[in-house]
């Protein structure tokens, strides 16, 4: 390797998969050129193939866990897989879930606030080092009820031509957050509101069929906003003119 006092560096370049494998090293003592240490801890160099299948990461449950309760990842594919490995906002986390099967059920007891966060994961294949490209994210959010629920609301009303704008306003008592607009029907999915200290403001510029349906709220602090709020009241939105119930024909 190429030393500079302390630290000795050895580049690869044009990085193919003979390059994957375990690595170690070792240095001695210009003065004593015959004594050696020890190796160092292993590094798995892995190699990402694009052509391996994604795999699939969902969190059980989906719906809602609090903070303090139990939730778990799993990560699937359809090959047997030697290790799986998990990334949290993109940092991977403490160590390879070893497998030898085709799914990964990572537990995580008594949830804390810092576990909510942007999730992946990605494996490698028996007896080789090479990866696939990480799954798409799903985002985890913790449910604090310390945090106030706040109340929904929306401008013209519940019932909305075609075409219209619709205002959907969000809003606890005091304090300073920020707010997310959630639709039934997709639990993990979230859009942020334009917020300012107790209120949020989403705006659908053209009402359409597909904006139809029930709608929630949810706030956090910006410095943790991956932990939410309870959800607002639901509130429910109706394409104007349209039937709400059955008929019945005669």
């Amino acid at each position: 390797m190429n030393p500079e006092f302390d630290v000795g560096e050895y580049s690869i370049s044009n990085i193919s998969w003979e390059h994957e494998g375990n690595y170690s090293c070792i240095y001695r003592f210009t003065k004593k050129p015959f004594l050696f240490s020890a190796p160092s801890d292993p590094l798995e160099l892995l190699v990402s193939d694009p052509s391996l299948p994604r795999p699939v990461i969902s969190l059980n449950p989906m719906e809602k866990v609090f903070v303090g309760q139990n939730f778990t990842m799993n990560c699937e594919t359809k090959a047997k897989v030697r290790k799986f490995y998990f990334q949290r906002n993109g940092d991977e986390m403490d160590r390879p879930w070893s497998s030898y099967s085709n799914i990964a059920m990572f537990p995580i007891d008594n949830a804390s606030r810092d576990n909510g966060g942007t999730y992946r994961c990605s494996y490698i294949l028996l007896d080789n080092f090479t990866i696939s490209k990480p799954s798409d994210p799903v985002e985890f959010l913790l449910t604090d009820p310390n945090l106030p629920r706040p109340a929904i609301s929306s401008k013209p009303g519940v019932s909305v031509a075609l075409g219209k704008l619709v205002k959907i306003r969000c809003e606890v008592n005091n304090g300073s957050f920020v707010f997310y607009l959630h639709k039934s029907g997709d639990p993990t999915k979230r859009w942020p509101m334009n917020s300012d200290k107790n209120m949020g403001q989403h705006y659908i510029r053209a009402f359409s069929l597909e904006d139809k349906g029930k709608y929630s709220c949810s706030c956090a602090v910006s410095e943790r906003d991956f932990v939410v709020s309870e959800h607002s009241k639901t509130l429910e939105l109706f394409l104007s003119g349209a039937v709400h119930g059955p008929v019945f024909c005669s």
